[in-house]
């Protein structure tokens, strides 16, 4: 939704026979996006994307508590430019979202996890990857997906399978 130029969050909900518009926080006073969403019931939805701070773009992670949107905090260690591009929650308590964070040196992967009170960034968002997809069935077992970029080895930018044990993630062989 655009407001004076400026890309909004524009959230809809299903009323059984229609779609409606419903109110949505932004963050900061640029752009907006948000580009994955996961529910668990009704009463619990997590939504993600980036807002356009006064300096650069920071990842957003908005919660939905059954009556209203609102942003959640995260303590970012994420210094830089970085976006979510998709989330994935199998229960109130256990929630993975994934992204992407440009650095110096190129694009480096951004994995958050909820563990029903915080949000806490994983050790593997130290790979340079672009994530753009996660699944988890359950809080052991969590599969994400996206690319790294193309090297002398490799012309075009690369897929990966990162997965998630319940404690760690590792690459998968694709």
């Amino acid at each position: 939704m655009k407001s004076s130029n400026i890309d909004r969050n524009l959230i809809e909900e299903w009323e059984g026979s229609t779609w409606t518009i419903v109110r949505s926080p932004d963050e900061g006073t640029g752009d907006n996006s948000l580009d994955g969403v996961s529910c668990t019931s009704e009463r619990h939805c997590v939504a993600v994307g980036y807002g356009t701070g006064a300096q650069y773009e920071e990842g957003i992670i908005l919660t939905f508590n059954g009556h209203h949107w609102s942003i959640t905090s995260i303590l970012s260690s994420v210094h830089g430019i970085y976006a979510f591009s998709a989330v994935s929650c199998p229960s109130r308590n256990f929630c993975v979202a994934v992204g992407h964070a440009a650095k110096d040196a190129g694009t480096q992967s951004v994995i958050y996890t909820w563990n029903g009170s915080h949000w806490n960034l994983s050790n593997a968002s130290t790979l340079s990857l672009t994530l753009t997809g996660v699944s988890c069935p359950t809080s052991h077992f969590c599969a994400a997906v996206g690319n790294e970029p193309g090297n002398q080895h490799h012309e075009y930018p690369a897929g990966v399978i990162l997965v998630f044990n319940g404690v760690q993630w590792s690459r998968s062989a694709v």
